[in-house]
Formats: C-alpha cells, sequence, structure tokens
C-alpha cells in the first residue's frame, strides 16, 4: 500500500503527507519521510489532486484531510500588428516552461492551428496575413498533469490600397509637362498595373466606361478572411481612349480592392488639331479678333489655348494667353521690340503644333545649318524667352528659328 501512496515531507508547524494516488485512509498509513525545511527552501509544487494531512504526536489528524488543486499554467501573449500582406509577430511566456507538454497557436485566420514550442513562443513566431481585419490570435499551452492554459489577443492588420502604375506609349516631355500626343479619332492606349498587398480582388473602371475586375484566387471572389490567398496580388487592364476634338484630355481609371480602397491614375493627352499646313501669323490675329467669321472657330481656338498653356512655361506662366484680346495682343508685337518679337513667334509655333501642322519629332533645320527636333527647338526657344539676361541678338536668332517651323 504504501508504494502506491506517494511520498511525505516535514513543513514548519508539524507534519504534512503529500500523497499523489491515494485516499486519505491509505495516506494515513504512510510512514512519513522527514526532510528538514527551512525560510531558504524551495516552495512545495503539489500535483493536482494531492492530498495534506496533518501528522503530531504520532498520529494523523484524517479529519484535516485537504486536497490541493494546482493551477494550470499561464500564458502572456503579445502580438505585434502588422500590413496586409506582411508579416504579424506573436511572442507568448509560460509560467512555468519546463513543465509544458504542448503548444500551439491559433491564428484566427482560418488556417490550421500551428504546433510551436515553449521556446519558438518565447522568441516569437510568424504569420502572413492576407487580408486586413482584428483576428483572435490564441496561444494554447497543455502541461504534463493534461492542465490547459490559454490566452487570446486581438491582432489588428493594417488594410492597404493597392499601388498603380499606368504604362503608356508615345509620351511627350514638353517644357510644360508629359502629355501623350494624338489626334481626333485617333485611340490613346494606356495599360494599368495593380499591386496589391494582401489577397484582394481587384477592380480596374476608366474614365471611357470600361471596368473589369481580377480575382485573386482564379474563378472565384475572395473570402473575407483570405486564409489561403496568394499575395501580392498583381493585375494589368488595358484600355483605348479616343478623343473627338483637339483640347487637353485626361485618361483615368481607379482601381479598388474587395475591402473599399482606391487609388487612382492618370495621364494627361495633348489631342492636336489635323491642320495639313502652318497659317501664318496673320491668320492667327484674325482668328482669335474674329475679323474673320469664315475661320473663326471658337471651340477650336480656345481648345488649341489650352494646348499651348499646357506644353508651356512660358504661356501663360510668364505671358497670359487666356483670352482672345491678349493672344492678338502678344501676336501683334510691334517691330524693334526683339523680346516681343521672339515672344510672338514661339506663340506662333505653339500654335502652330496644337493645330498638328508639326510633330514633336519633326526635325527643323536651324539657321545655323545644323539641325534638332520641332520639340528641342521650342524647349531652346522658351528658354532664351524666359530669360531676362537674353540679348536682342539671341532673341533675334530664336525668332529666325521658330519662322522656320511656322513661316
Amino acid at each position: 500500500m504504501a508504494a502506491a501512496v506517494g511520498w511525505a515531507v516535514v513543513v514548519a508547524g508539524g507534519w504534512v503527507v503529500l500523497a499523489t494516488s491515494a485516499s486519505a485512509s491509505e495516506a494515513a498509513q504512510v510512514a512519513p519521510r522527514t526532510a528538514p525545511v527551512s525560510a531558504e527552501s524551495p516552495p512545495l509544487l503539489l500535483p493536482d489532486g494531492a492530498h495534506l494531512l496533518p501528522y503530531a504526536e504520532d498520529r494523523w489528524d484524517a479529519a484535516s484531510l485537504e486536497v490541493v488543486r494546482s493551477e494550470p499554467p499561464s500564458v502572456d501573449v503579445v502580438a505585434t500588428r502588422a500590413d496586409e500582406g506582411g508579416i504579424a509577430r506573436v511572442r507568448a511566456i509560460v509560467s512555468d516552461p519546463d513543465d509544458v507538454r504542448a503548444a500551439q497557436i491559433d491564428w484566427g485566420d482560418g488556417t490550421p492551428a500551428q504546433h510551436v514550442t515553449v521556446a519558438e513562443l518565447a522568441a516569437g513566431v510568424d504569420h502572413g496575413y492576407g487580408d486586413d481585419g482584428s483576428f483572435p490570435v490564441t496561444v494554447t499551452v497543455t502541461d504534463a498533469e493534461g492542465r490547459v492554459g490559454a490566452h487570446a489577443v486581438l491582432l489588428e492588420i493594417v488594410g492597404l490600397a493597392p499601388a498603380v502604375t499606368l504604362d503608356v506609349s508615345g509620351t511627350v516631355a514638353f517644357p510644360g509637362g508629359e502629355y501623350v500626343v494624338s489626334a481626333p479619332g485617333v485611340a490613346v492606349t494606356v495599360t494599368a498595373e495593380a499591386i496589391d498587398p494582401g489577397s484582394d480582388d481587384l477592380s480596374f473602371a476608366w474614365s471611357n466606361g470600361r471596368s473589369t475586375t481580377f480575382h485573386a484566387a482564379e474563378g472565384a471572389a475572395d473570402p473575407s478572411l483570405s486564409p489561403l490567398g496568394t499575395f501580392p496580388v498583381e493585375a494589368e487592364d488595358t484600355a483605348d481612349h479616343t478623343f473627338a476634338a483637339p483640347g487637353v484630355e485626361t485618361v483615368r481609371v481607379a482601381v479598388t480592392d474587395d475591402d473599399g480602397r482606391i487609388t487612382d491614375a492618370s495621364t494627361a493627352v495633348v489631342v492636336t488639331g489635323s491642320a495639313p499646313t502652318a497659317r501664318p501669323t496673320t491668320w492667327w490675329i484674325r482668328e482669335y479678333a474674329g475679323l474673320d467669321p469664315s475661320v473663326r472657330v471658337p471651340a477650336v481656338s480656345a481648345a488649341y489655348l489650352d494646348i499651348v498653356q499646357a506644353v508651356s512655361t512660358v504661356f501663360s506662366e510668364l505671358e497670359p494667353v487666356t483670352t482672345p484680346a491678349e493672344v492678338v495682343d502678344v501676336l501683334a508685337a510691334r517691330d524693334g521690340d526683339a523680346r516681343a518679337q521672339a515672344r510672338a513667334g514661339l506663340l506662333h509655333a505653339w500654335l502652330v503644333f496644337a493645330a498638328g501642322a508639326v510633330s514633336p519629332a519633326a526635325t527643323v533645320t536651324l539657321s545655323s545649318g545644323g539641325e534638332t527636333s520641332f520639340l528641342g527647338l521650342m524647349a531652346d526657344a522658351e528658354t532664351v524667352v524666359s530669360s531676362a539676361g537674353s540679348t536682342d541678338a539671341e532673341l533675334a536668332a530664336v525668332l529666325d528659328d521658330l519662322r522656320r517651323v511656322s513661316g
């Protein structure tokens, strides 16, 4: 019987027997095994269900039997937030790590529980999340006696909007900015490339009315928690835009993930006219002065001014040409004023381009005998015209070159 009962120790104030697998009556038959106890002695750890009986004067006091129920292991969990598509980390400290026989993490996103060691919990365990939200992460440990300890925390995964870039063929760098150059009825092809850091479906909505949705999981909508999603998600869509009249236009796309986060992207388009040849300065003066109703087209005239103001850094940043009267004032420059003459030649050349009579890549033979592109000439001319230090000779040379374009 004694072998089945267990062992006994001495504590201050009397004898105590600890019986791990015996009833009170069986425990009373065990001869105590003594051990001195002092203030420096380690605490007595009692297994769940142990029996404690006081012993004094050669007898057991069975009437004061106490059954000891020890506590399960405690777990203290700390979770580090992350962005969707990123890596979150969970750390946990266990009260009695040497007694733990099993540990696991339920990440709260629908994936199977992950079995880990106490050492891994202490160092930190990483997990990727394909979607944003507040996820209940639970760490559970089981000790040698089968007692279970658990701690749950909410792990915040932050949602991010998709990143969008546009691929546009034929973009031209003008002094006033980058523009795609097109003509009425000619399609502008734009490709949007989107990357979402999480496992999200992506929807493309274009300014021409086209819309397309790409699923993260092929052929099916993305589930709310994305437990098995592949991330990041990459998708692209191509759309053609056609414009009916000259002017400055914008091609836009809005890419929305399945959490409702939107990223917009756009590219500017210059739609030039379709004039077969360059018209002289006098024609443009009549156009904007309204002296010749047979050539005056107000809507197109206004569109040409929009184009000039888009591609130039002189008009209207330094010289206003927002009204027909201002255009006429610049074009009708007085003789003898080299800067005003050069400015008139610059505006005339930009109007020739806006009307479609010359392309940005057209080759121009300079008065020096050399060659340059139309766009190169215009960039140099804008620098000379806008510089306060330009001499009359430099301004006259620029005007001569500009006249080789506009006539």
